[in-house]
């Protein structure tokens, strides 16, 4: 008998730390089109339709380091994309449920230092493109939470310092290069069920919730901005993001519908692991219009809405997700129960993403001598996530969207506000082609064959306000 509570606790665990991994409570760096909802951060980027890798916005950082280049004098930028999603799930046999956190704020700062005439220095720190928070309701034990064993309460941290450096070359004013470090931190909690000697049986569920942060996920970026003639401008950046090496706590709960919250065993530490880092490639070209009688070509003043009465830009997104095969999952220590001190062996979890690629086509308007501004733009996007592994905590669909913007300036300060609509192409998973399994902690071990617990229905859009502030100074705008 004590044998068999032992493997019931050491799978219990087990499940509990495979849940954590395959829910997505590693948070990873990457770009629209995977783990995040859209295009980019920054105002006047959003507005564009995210068509930002061929123009110095002010959030360059994000979009083309090498646009900080163009920087006069200083510049101190502060922006916010004000997110709703709305997301909703209907497994087979089981009430609709919803999505039901709070509007999320995703801010970004930056800022900007002309130290030579050829040498720009800029720091600042942002965030993914994702809403950090999700919850659906757990239910009870007459009525659980249909996502329950997907998950039903996920939180995340994720900051993504950047030092970088934007140049010229002498002899070729017209190339821009840049260069930036990021030093990422990244922490996560969630909150999931697992099946134990049946699945879909409130009383034999098992409740998880773990805690895991990764201080250090390095990652780079290289830029450059080329302008061709006074009309074409082309630029194009790639970022390489560093594997994820996450440390944390998971904490089994059982019998986690009574009434007194049930019963919680004492932590466990884990690690998990990431293996394979992520490559984005952005590039873009972009049509600019010259304003009568401004001064075009090398030289220029290098604020668009001074020389140009519009443009227009076409991008083109790469990202390399199908690097993405598996999460390794390795106990740090003995699980600790009442029952004894055991050992978890390490867990491989397969992943099945694909590489991504997504089209931005946006422009903006300059009025009033530049004063004012009008933008536009949409975008296509293709899944990460193939249909069968359609999950709630990234909801990486095919995805289209669309976008307005308008840009204030007076003086020394220009602002943005923008509003971006995102339509994800509804899914439906059958009960045959879902393959997502409730994780079954008993002695048995592994998951459930049957049934999918992604399988259903899944519906979702964003809506995305976005403001900004720019200061600048020598330089007038």
């Amino acid at each position: 008998m004590r044998a068999t509570l032992k493997t019931i606790v050491s799978r219990c665990l087990a499940g509990v730390i495979a849940v954590m991994s395959t829910t997505g409570i590693w948070i990873g760096p990457a770009d629209a089109g995977g783990f995040e909802y859209g295009t980019d951060n920054g105002a006047l980027a959003v507005g564009r339709g995210g068509a930002a890798a061929a123009i110095a916005t002010p959030s360059a950082l994000y979009s083309n380091i090498a646009g900080v280049a163009d920087t006069q004098g200083s510049s101190f930028y502060t922006s916010g994309n004000l997110v709703f999603r709305q997301l909703r799930f209907q497994r087979l046999g089981f009430r609709e449920i919803e999505d039901e956190s709070r509007p999320f704020v995703g801010p970004m700062v930056a800022a900007a230092f002309r130290l030579t005439p050829s040498l720009v220095l800029a720091i600042g720190v942002h965030g993914p493109v994702a809403v950090g928070e999700g919850h659906y309701d757990r239910g009870t034990l007459g009525d659980p939470g249909p996502s329950r064993y997907l998950f039903t309460d996920i939180s995340f941290f994720y900051a993504i310092p950047t030092v970088a450096l934007g140049f010229r070359i002498r002899g070729l004013d017209s190339l821009r290069i840049g260069i930036g470090f990021q030093p990422a931190v990244a922490s996560a909690a969630i909150s999931v069920y697992t099946g134990t000697v049946v699945v879909d049986d409130p009383l034999f569920d098992v409740r998880v919730e773990g805690d895991v942060e990764d201080p250090f996920v390095p990652a780079m970026q290289v830029g450059f901005l080329y302008g061709i003639g006074d009309r074409v401008e082309i630029g194009a950046q790639v970022r390489f993001s560093d594997s994820i090496e996450a440390y944390g706590d998971a904490v089994p709960v059982g019998v986690p519908f009574a009434q007194d919250g049930g019963i919680r065993f004492p932590a466990s530490r884990v690690r998990l692991d990431v293996p394979v880092p992520f490559t984005v490639l952005r590039g873009g070209v972009r049509y600019r219009h010259p304003r009568p009688g401004a001064q075009t070509g090398a030289g220029a003043a290098p604020e668009p809405h001074r020389t140009e009465l519009f443009d227009v830009e076409l991008d083109f997104l790469y990202e390399s997700y199908s690097s993405f095969r598996r999460i390794v999952v390795a106990p740090l220590e003995p699980v600790h129960t009442p029952l004894g001190v055991y050992d978890v062996p390490d867990l491989v979890i397969q992943q099945h993403w694909r590489d991504t690629v997504s089209l931005r086509l946006g422009g903006m308007v300059n009025l009033l001598e530049g004063g004012l501004s009008l933008s536009a733009g949409v975008f296509w996007q293709s899944a990460a996530s193939p249909l069968e592994y359609t999950h709630l905590v990234f909801p990486a669909w095919n995805s289209v969207g669309v976008a307005l913007g308008v840009t204030y300036r007076v003086r020394v300060l220009e602002l943005t506000v923008a509003y971006m609509h995102i339509f994800m192409t509804d899914r439906h998973v059958s009960a045959e082609g879902g393959r997502i399994f409730a994780l079954r902690a008993s002695p048995l071990g592994g998951t459930f064959d049957a049934p999918a617990v992604n399988a259903g229905d899944f519906e979702g859009s964003y809506d995305i306000l976005a403001f900004s502030a720019l200061i600048s100074y020598s330089g007038a705008r």
